[in-house]
């Protein structure tokens, strides 16, 4: 039986070689908790639009299979070709960042755009590319390419998505500020805000799993009747599923002709360290309509905890 086992020698070892890998897993696999885009590279269309997407300076890191990360930067901002569209059909195309480290002067890296297959539900290209089966890759951004694009429009703001995530879980807040009031026409049932009204939040859980969650609601009343209320509340899906209910478990609720303006601290654990959630705010009256009902205001804030 094993009660120990050798760790690799530290790159800070005095006597010790190490090699390029054992540097990206104890430096860069220690700064970033993910292959992403570090700073920069917020790809876009031009804004004359053209066949081209816009690559901007900044810096990514690229998953080297080893638990390390190559940084991959772009010096200055360069306009890239996008092919010609196919007349029929459109496309999906990627930009990409990707290293081949042949472990000499011949390594490779660069930021190169790969085309898509014309299709009528298009997908992006696959990774790594058939002309480099060996290299390591991410994928920064998806165009969409319509069918005879140079008549259409070009490579247009709405046809560039940027699909990298950060490189870094930042334990930074995120918050989500009320916009415009629903119908309020549903009764006795919990509804989800569009997106338009109130944006749901979309983060990364950090290495510890738990998030302290406040909703907060202004100038809230229902005076449909005395007893008549509003309440506001929040979901998560993704990575992690909580529901709204129970019913005051995280609400902020207000009845009648009483004007109220009010938050509610909820300290979750357990989620998914590194997953993607998303946190949708929800409202619910138990009678009356849009004539009753006030709110005037509303935040959500999603803060990390360490």
């Amino acid at each position: 039986m094993a009660n120990s086992v050798a760790a690799l020698a530290p790159a800070w070892m005095d006597g010790v070689q190490v090699n390029a890998a054992q540097m990206r897993r104890e430096i860069l696999g220690g700064l970033y908790d993910r292959a992403g885009i570090v700073r920069g590279l917020t790809v876009s269309a031009l804004p004359t639009p053209a066949m081209k997407l816009r690559l901007p300076a900044g810096l990514c890191v690229v998953d080297d299979g080893q638990s390390g990360y190559y940084p991959l930067a772009n010096s200055t901002q360069v306009d890239l070709d996008i092919a010609p569209s196919s007349a029929t059909q459109p496309r999906i195309d990627s930009l990409i960042a990707q290293v081949l480290d042949n472990g000499d002067a011949t390594s490779t890296y660069l930021y190169r755009i790969l085309t898509g297959t014309p299709a009528s539900v298009p997908s992006p290209p696959a990774l790594p590319p058939a002309d480099a089966p060996g290299a390591y890759t991410l994928r920064v951004a998806n165009a969409y390419v319509q069918a005879a694009a140079e008549t259409n429009g070009f490579i247009r703001a709405q046809d560039v998505t940027i699909v990298a995530p950060s490189a870094m879980q930042s334990l930074r807040p995120r918050k989500s500020d009320f916009v415009s009031p629903p119908g309020w026409g549903s009764t006795s049932t919990w509804v989800d805000f569009t997106s338009a009204q109130w944006p749901p939040i979309t983060m990364a859980v950090p290495a510890s799993g738990a998030i302290k969650f406040t909703i907060s609601g202004g100038n809230m009343s229902n005076t449909n009747t005395d007893v008549s209320s509003i309440r506001i509340s929040y979901r998560v899906s993704g990575a992690n599923t909580i529901s709204v209910d129970p019913l005051d478990s995280k609400a902020v609720l207000a009845c009648g002709n009483a004007s109220h303006s009010g938050s509610r601290t909820t300290y979750i654990d357990g989620l998914t360290p590194g997953g993607a959630i998303t946190i949708t705010p929800m409202w619910r009256i138990s009678s009356g309509s849009s004539s009753t009902v006030t709110f005037s205001a509303g935040q959500l804030l999603a803060e990390p905890v360490a």
